[in-house]
């Protein structure tokens, strides 16, 4: 007795309703072999494609169905598949095809009844208007999705909407609105209530939503239960952009080797069907490069990031910092946060980096606006009127080392000790050892020596149980490297009023001048310029007699420069920890606190530092410098 072979158009048609979409493909591909699938087949193998992680064939079948629902005046069907290729040339990062696709459809619909077509086309515009940071306009279209779906009792188009008014909402702050609406639709995914696709994009929207708020607990979860979906359903596609959720909240929780194997593999997966998403798991790779010290691997997987058009940043700029090339990374954290399209959440992950390069060329002041954005910022996306942990955590640590720059140890030390405690909460332990390490200059700065190694100590073994090799060493330098120097700090007095009097001319020739002068000064004398604090100088010099004819040298030349605005110079002599081309431990403090007590063209002197060099000084005084319990004795060097 023959064999009653099934037709391989009908046995896909059966795959596919019961979710065996690699056999579903197979078979439709198969009988699709002289072209001659109806245009609802093409629409099924199109799905089957998508879901084996298929992108181009889903595209070719897709545009394949448009083209036999217009022959076949199905309006309504055509408009949807156009909407779709709208979505999957975006995957694409195709968006000018994508902005055809998306406009042929709404042209499609213009004279068409109204379905619930009409509604998902109200969902791209809201995409679409969220994306330029236009909320308001979002949720207009959402809402319009909202009423179609609620007429048209389409249970999908309404759960997808809802999600979008969440997501919307949470980006414009209304953050226990959004979550509330988010919590509510990804509720009805886990009970099997929607179709695949919109349990898909639900599930990847909530953990997007959870990771723009630093939520990384609450992104866990969602990403297990995302995964667990996936395979149940045979989805393969959709794990690669799981595996990149999955990887970075590794990365962060310090687990880099099964991190980086996660993110391996969703680059193969994702390549074809996802090239979005796969510029997102090179960036991840490149973090994980960047922070065990590769820094070449980081170089090229963050190219590799850009070539698919995710912006590899914070990373790129952290990576030309580590390089040295610290005026190359201020330019380029300055430009990828001049984005006007850039979400404040987006700013909130870049902003720390600026703090962290600035106070490395010594520009505290922009570190300051940084770090007061990066408050605002946290203090606006609040979830039940708490703030985030690991956006505090960040915020915190970004205000200490505001505070260390700032010759306020106290205040970096209350700053920093709340931050640690935030990233061990969140379980971030490299954030957590960084943050140590600044704890330990601010102890430093404090002449609590004992505590500062204590905190060296801890950070630089926890960089090397995470493979973090140049922070371990780095941490190690610091641990044993004392030196003594005379430090000395230069201020220009008044500098603000002569910023708005002159403006322009300000810093493109009298700041230029000012700076020219004292670092040739410096140079000449074999001294170093630690850093520029704006409108003045840290500089050090091996002995006392140096450094008091450099502060001389200074006073003396932009006299005879004519020099539109006074400059205050401080003087002090101490032992201090050799960080690497910076200073810290309390003599820097008193060096700073002298030099704030100097009037506009005055040299002050701790008198210990002077003691032996023959010089015209003032009498000594006592002075009692802020943050220090005990007087000092001063002297005003006259270099006239």
């Amino acid at each position: 007795m023959s064999q009653v072979v099934q037709d391989p158009r009908e046995a896909g048609r059966e795959a596919a309703q019961r979710g065996a979409w690699k056999e579903a493909f197979d078979l439709l591909k198969d009988a699709d072999k002289d072209g001659g699938l109806a245009a609802e087949d093409l629409q099924v193998l199109s799905e089957a494609a998508m879901w084996t992680g298929r992108l181009t064939d889903a595209i070719e079948a897709s545009e394949r169905a448009f083209a036999a629902y217009v022959e076949e005046g199905n309006t309504q069907r055509a408009a949807m598949a156009a909407l779709q290729l709208a979505v999957e040339y975006r995957n694409k990062l195709q968006l000018s095809v994508s902005a055809g696709w998306h406009q042929r459809a709404a042209r499609l619909l213009e004279d068409e009844p109204e379905t619930s077509v009409h509604g998902y086309l109200e969902l791209q515009r809201a995409l679409i208007a969220n994306g330029r940071g236009d909320f308001d306009e979002a949720l207009e279209h959402i809402g319009q999705a909202l009423e179609i779906a609620t007429r048209h009792h389409d249970r999908d188009l309404l759960a997808q909407a809802t999600l979008r008014e969440g997501v919307v909402r949470v980006h414009n702050g209304e953050v226990d609105a959004g979550l509330a609406l988010i919590d509510e639709v990804s509720a009805s995914a886990v009970a099997g209530e929607l179709n695949p696709l919109s349990t898909a994009i639900i599930y990847c929207n909530t953990i997007d939503a959870c990771r723009d708020l630093a939520d990384y607990s609450r992104a866990a979860q969602w990403t297990e239960t995302t995964t667990r979906w996936c395979e149940r359903q045979a989805i393969a596609g959709f794990p690669g952009m799981c595996r990149v959720d999955r990887a970075e909240i590794m990365r962060l929780r310090g687990a880099w080797a099964d991190a980086d194997r996660e993110l391996e593999q969703a680059t193969k997966e994702l390549q074809d069907f996802n090239p979005r998403v796969a510029g997102q798991a090179f960036y991840e790779i490149g973090e994980i490069r960047l922070r065990m010290g590769e820094l070449e691997a980081a170089e090229e997987t963050f190219t590799r990031a850009r070539d698919l058009g995710r912006d590899p940043e914070p990373g790129l700029s952290l990576l030309r910092l580590a390089q040295g090339k610290v005026d190359t990374a201020a330019r380029s954290i300055k430009r990828a946060l001049e984005e006007e399209s850039l979400a404040r959440l987006d700013r909130a992950r870049l902003l720390p980096a600026q703090v962290e390069i600035a106070l490395a060329a010594g520009d505290v002041r922009t570190a300051r606006v940084a770090a007061e954005e990066i408050d605002t910022i946290t203090g606006d996306y609040t979830i039940s009127e708490m703030r985030t942990p690991a956006l505090e955590a960040s915020a915190q640590m970004t205000w200490g080392a505001v505070r260390l720059a700032e010759q306020d140890p106290d205040e970096a030390v209350t700053c920093l000790r709340r931050a640690i405690k935030l990233w061990q909460e969140v379980d971030h332990p490299y954030e957590t050892a960084r943050t140590r390490v600044l704890l330990a200059a601010a102890y430093r700065a404090k002449g609590d020596e004992d505590g500062a190694l204590s905190e060296l100590s801890t950070a630089q073994s926890a960089f090397e149980r995470l493979g973090a090799r140049l922070d371990a060493e780095r941490a190690s330098q610091r641990i044993t490297k004392r030196v003594t120097k005379t430090f000395v700090f230069t201020d220009i007095v008044d500098s603000t009023k002569f910023s708005e009097l002159l403006k322009d001319r300000w810093e493109r020739v009298v700041l230029k001048v000012h700076d020219d002068t004292i670092k040739r000064i410096v140079s000449e004398r074999g001294g170093e310029v630690v850093k520029s604090t704006g409108d003045g100088f840290f500089l050090a010099f091996s002995d006392p007699n140096t450094a008091v004819e450099a502060a001389t040298a200074i006073q003396k030349q932009l006299d005879e420069q004519a020099f539109p605005a006074e400059v205050r110079i401080g003087v002090h002599s101490a032992e201090a920890q050799d960080a690497g081309g910076d200073y810290q431990g309390e003599g820097i403090n008193i060096a700073a606190r002298i030099g704030e007590l100097a009037e506009g063209g005055q040299i002050l002197a701790s008198c210990d530092s002077v003691t032996g060099i023959p010089l015209v000084c003032s009498s000594p005084s006592e002075a009692q410098l802020k943050g220090f319990a005990d007087p000092i004795k001063i002297t005003s060097i006259d270099w006239r």
